[in-house]
């Protein structure tokens, strides 16, 4: 395939991470109140700040996916079958973020609360395998790569999403231990990708 071709999976790509940053957000209703005034209203927004943060947190993150899954195109010069596959499973992974951001924030506060966690933390590390996988498909086909990219920027990005990996696993575990050091290790991830990203390294 030639670079008009990958021009065209990128875009349907951006196509599917637009459609779930949508998603994320079709959660959010507005409250249904019994007793229509100020305070009721205020009440009902402030008990769902679980739903807010779910939202807030699972934005970032296909913000950051997004920009990452650009950088990897950065480096792509043509695609073939295995690669359009690979790219696939990442698009089902983006495509699913609503579903434990939705399970996350209606569960985090009940008995259920360790699940939840676990189910969203879970998803990361599934997520997460899933770009390991691109860029393996990538870097193992050279007539894939574009001819400036070096094997030193294909280990940067290696390294990346292999250090995130046991993070993501550890966090999943963890959240049978304490649900908010789940939710504090997936949140603050959002710093070790940005760092990353910054160098304009993309995992």
């Amino acid at each position: 395939m030639n670079e008009k071709e990958t021009s065209r999976i990128e875009a349907f790509s951006d196509g599917v991470f637009a459609i779930a940053l949508t998603l994320l957000a079709i959660d959010l209703k507005a409250p249904v109140l019994e007793t229509i005034n100020n305070a009721s209203l205020t009440a009902a927004i402030a008990e769902r700040w679980t739903e807010y943060f779910a939202f807030f947190n699972s934005f970032i993150v296909v913000l950051l996916m997004w920009i990452s899954h650009h950088g990897i195109f950065k480096i792509v010069r043509k695609t073939n079958t295995q690669f359009m596959l690979a790219n696939g499973l990442v698009l089902f992974f983006v495509a699913a973020v609503s579903y434990p951001t939705s399970v996350l924030a209606k569960y985090i506060l009940t008995d259920a609360a360790p699940a939840a966690a676990a189910f969203y933390a879970g998803y990361s590390v599934f997520a997460n395998g899933a770009y390991i996988m691109l860029l393996r498909v990538v870097s193992g086909n050279k007539n894939l790569l574009k001819d400036n990219v070096s094997d030193d920027e294909i280990r940067k990005l290696s390294r990346g999403l292999i250090m995130a990996l046991p993070i993501y696993v550890a966090a999943t575990l963890l959240a049978f231990v304490n649900v908010w050091i789940t939710v504090s290790i997936t949140t603050l991830l959002w710093i070790y990708w940005a760092a990353i990203l910054k160098n304009d390294t993309a995992v």
